[in-house]
């Protein structure tokens, strides 16, 4: 976790440095660090879903018996995500200069589905914090 927030810091400090260092202060307005953001941003993605493959096969071979709770949750979360994707719109989008490969179906998608697991799950939390301070205040 501290090195993707690392890594993320550094190149958030690089594009401000690029921006203070041009003449204009739309300097980004170029596109030209999207595509170095939209790599991170994949790189970051799967290598989350690696970390968490490998902590759930670590915690089954620590405790077998979470394998059958964990799978039910892994199902629920498969098909969270599927519900995710069928929502997701494929449709190009207009990155003033940036001419990569992500910007079409596929990754397109995966950025929708991220972004509905964000909405989902900030509402699920807030959700959970009204919930405990009800609870807690009848309790």
């Amino acid at each position: 976790m501290y090195a993707f927030v690392a890594i993320s810091v550094l190149l958030l400090g690089a594009i401000i440095m690029n921006q203070e260092a041009a003449e204009d202060a739309l300097a980004l307005a170029d596109g030209s660090w999207t595509g170095n953001i939209i790599t991170w941003t994949i790189a970051m993605f799967v290598i989350g879903v690696v970390l968490i493959i490998l902590s759930y096969f670590f915690g089954w071979v620590i405790d077998p018996s979470r394998i059958v709770k964990d799978l039910i949750m892994l199902v629920g979360f498969a098909a969270l995500i599927f519900i995710c994707w069928s929502m997701s719109d494929s449709t190009p989008m207009n990155l003033p200069g940036y001419e990569g490969s992500e910007n079409q179906a596929p990754w397109l998608n995966i950025a929708d589905v991220g972004l509905y697991l964000l909405y989902i799950f900030t509402a699920v939390a807030v959700f959970a914090i009204v919930a405990s301070e009800i609870y807690q205040l009848f309790k």
